[in-house]
């Protein structure tokens, strides 16, 4: 996949995978509220599908840090980029424990 869709109760926090620069926010059609972040080494990662978005462009984010929260329909899309082209996020992420 190169969006996955996390799944987690209405209106809790989103929080940053990795720490970064918040490289834009926005909305788009079909995706809703966004948060693109910048992690160096070319990679990003974007957030979509928000209710609320926390941060602003060139904020500085701690990984765990909050982003914003889940929207209504419970899903968040999840995506990351390197070099400007999406990766299969699940090479990435940690398993679960």
């Amino acid at each position: 996949p190169i969006v996955i869709i996390i799944t987690g109760p209405a209106r809790s926090h989103v929080i940053a995978s990795e720490a970064g620069v918040v490289k834009r926010t926005g909305y788009m059609r079909g995706f809703g509220r966004y948060v693109v972040v910048n992690h160096g080494n070319r990679f990003l990662t974007v957030y979509s599908n928000l209710m609320v978005v926390n941060v602003k462009e060139g904020d500085r984010i701690s990984k765990g840090g909050a982003i914003g929260l889940i929207s209504d329909d419970r899903t968040l899309h999840f995506q990351i980029d390197y070099a400007g082209k999406p990766r299969n996020p699940l090479e990435y992420l940690p398993g679960k424990s």
